[in-house]
């Protein structure tokens, strides 16, 4: 009965610190997640942060493209007005021109 007792014993103990082991494996891993979660969750915000800076620098270059094409067009508007002038000015001059133009590039996208 004395051997039974101590084997019963020796179970018990052993239960006991399986258990305490599994409580602290647990307690461990709950805190490794934890870490691991807030290092992420760093990790994003600095991305998200990064990504909001590169949105808004390619946001402002769009803008300033934008504004650049705007003022070549505008330029261009003047130099279309200036040639829409000098062909109602010299219509003889601007048909012969144009002809000449033409036959050129005909010939050149032939090669």
């Amino acid at each position: 009965m004395e051997s039974r007792n101590q084997a019963s014993d020796q179970v018990n103990e052993s239960a006991e610190q399986a258990s305490r082991t599994a409580s602290e494996t647990a307690q461990q891993a709950g805190e490794s997640a934890q870490s691991m979660g807030q290092e992420a969750s760093s990790r994003m915000d600095r991305i998200a942060s990064q990504a909001s800076e590169r949105w808004d620098e390619a946001r402002q270059r769009m803008s300033e493209g934008w504004e650049t094409a705007a003022e070549r067009m505008s330029g261009a508007s003047g130099a279309w007005e200036s040639l829409d002038d000098y062909v109602r000015a010299h219509p003889m001059q601007s048909a012969v021109s144009a002809l000449a133009i033409g036959y050129f590039l005909g010939r050149m996208m032939r090669r």
